[in-house]
């Protein structure tokens, strides 16, 4: 019998102990799923929603534009216009872009193919086309007609305000005008004939210049105002050379730049006394401006 009782009180202790646990084990494995649930409960029912939804402000202004002056070139273009060549153009949003095609063509027609990313609106002028990004990371192209029969093609980019670029915002197209010198046949044939004329005899001024006929080259064009534009236009390997005809007004002489980099850029200038000719120290890009008119002369293109 004592045996017996001493077997009991050794298993009282950890019956007892057991039973104060188990409750315990339970809580835990009960508590653990049913949050669990909750949670996954509490997310799908939009408890959440409101902090998925934040997202932190963006900058307001383009760290790109941080490091130019306040008088700058950035956002400028300007390309030269060669049958068969389409222009990249970087757009962003929150900014315009105007094209702007040569002063003696005017746009016929223009068309965008996105015109869910991307819009465009004509202005006053008939040379001007305004278009501007809707939306970031997208591209189409731009087809600009001409009345000339010219077809302007660009490629058009769309970036953030976290773009390191700084988009295109005013985009220059330079195209020569056909048949700019509008001259008369006898005139034309006259306008040829003055190299000739230079060959036979070389006033003293030409002497200065070392001329050689035989280094003449007749391959220039121009466009730009007609009043400002000389007669006929030719080169050597020096110098380049405008005839402004016999009639010629001198009181009314353009100023030459020479092109360098797309920037124009001071170059001396020799006239000749009878107030025909006027000899521009360079055979880089020329620009002939007087007042607002503006006159362009290059190399042609051999593409």
């Amino acid at each position: 019998m004592k045996k017996l009782l001493f077997i009991t009180a050794l298993l009282l202790p950890a019956t007892s102990f057991a039973a104060s646990v188990s409750p315990l084990k339970t809580e835990i494995k009960l508590e653990q799923p049913v949050d669990l649930i909750k949670n996954i409960d509490d997310a799908l029912s939009g408890k959440f929603a409101k902090a998925a939804e934040y997202r932190p402000p963006l900058p307001l202004t383009q760290k790109a534009w941080s490091t130019q002056r306040a008088e700058t070139r950035a956002g400028n273009k300007v390309f030269v216009w060669i049958r068969g060549r389409t222009f990249k153009v970087i757009l962003r949003e929150g900014m315009g872009t105007m094209f702007k095609i040569p002063d003696w063509d005017s746009i016929d027609q223009s068309v965008l193919a996105d015109s869910l990313n991307f819009r465009q609106k004509e202005m006053n002028n008939p040379s001007l086309l305004y278009v501007e990004a809707v939306t970031a990371g997208a591209d189409t192209n731009l087809t600009i007609i001409g009345k000339s029969g010219n077809i302007y093609n660009f490629y058009l980019a769309s970036e953030s305000v976290l773009s390191e670029n700084i988009s295109d915002q005013v985009v220059y197209v330079e195209a020569a005008e056909p048949n700019i010198l509008g001259k008369k046949p006898e005139e034309a044939a006259q306008a040829e004939s003055i190299t000739s004329l230079l060959k036979k005899s070389k006033p003293e001024w030409v002497r200065e210049l070392k001329f050689d006929p035989s280094k003449v080259r007749h391959d220039l064009e121009m466009h730009g105002d007609k009043l400002l534009a000389p007669v006929l236009i030719f080169r050597d390997n020096r110098f380049t050379y405008l005839d402004y005809g016999i009639e010629h007004d001198r009181s009314v002489w353009p100023v030459a730049y020479q092109v360098i980099d797309r920037v124009d850029q001071p170059v001396n200038v020799r006239k000749s006394p009878d107030g025909r000719f006027m000899v521009v120290e360079t055979i880089n890009p020329i620009t002939l401006r007087y007042g607002e008119k503006t006159v362009c002369i290059r190399q042609k293109s051999s593409n």
